[in-house]
């Protein structure tokens, strides 16, 4: 026999739950079927709130998920297609178009979601004039607490990009993510690497 809970869309959500240190997830539709009690679909939709990011209008970041539930009741939470591209950003730093999304939990127990897309660089002058507007990302990992980074540390650019400061011509060729702490209080940076060309020499 099969049995199914109805899909339920209202505007507040069902049901509302945390977990790891800050990741927020609401329900709005719940669907499962059962057959001689094991489950062979469902069809389960929200919202989950990113710590540490903003979307386009400033508020804290949303994003729209289907979850998936297996026979053996182990789940995987995804972006979902029907809502479309969501952004989200840190003002004034960076905006990141999120392509796909997953959740996942690493070996120390900490919850984490994975995302690809295209990150653009919101730096203001002297060098944020100079960056591409796009750059794809494989894997960005934003953690339960809202600290974040890039998957292997670096973006390797498929095409140098090259500007000039003065007499020298700086070609970068790729993009890492880094941290340092200061007088009790962390801060992540982007360094740029490549080569200064000053004719008739340069170095890397």
């Amino acid at each position: 026999a099969t049995t199914t809970t109805p899909a339920v869309r209202v505007a507040n959500p069902l049901l509302s739950v945390k977990f790891g240190s800050g990741f927020e997830a609401e329900l709005y539709a719940f669907d499962i079927t059962f057959q001689q009690n094991k489950i062979i679909g469902s069809n389960i939709k929200g919202a989950m709130k990113i710590p540490g990011f903003k979307d386009t209008t400033g508020a804290d970041a949303k994003i729209f998920i289907d979850i998936h539930i297996g026979q053996d009741g182990e789940f995987n939470i995804v972006a979902s297609v029907t809502a479309g591209v969501t952004v989200i950003k840190i003002p004034d730093v960076f905006s990141f178009d999120i392509r796909t999304l997953f959740i996942g939990k690493n070996a120390d127990g900490r919850f984490y979601v994975g995302c690809s897309g295209d990150i653009d660089f919101l730096l203001q002058d002297p060098i944020g004039k100079f960056l591409p507007d796009k750059v794809d990302i494989k894997k960005l990992i934003i953690y339960d607490d809202g600290k974040f980074e890039i998957e292997g540390g670096a973006i390797y650019l498929p095409k140098a990009f090259e500007f000039k400061i003065g007499p020298a011509k700086i070609g970068i060729t790729a993009i890492h993510l880094g941290s340092f702490e200061k007088e009790g209080r962390s801060y992540k940076y982007f360094g740029f690497d490549g080569g200064v060309n000053v004719n008739p020499g340069g170095v890397d």
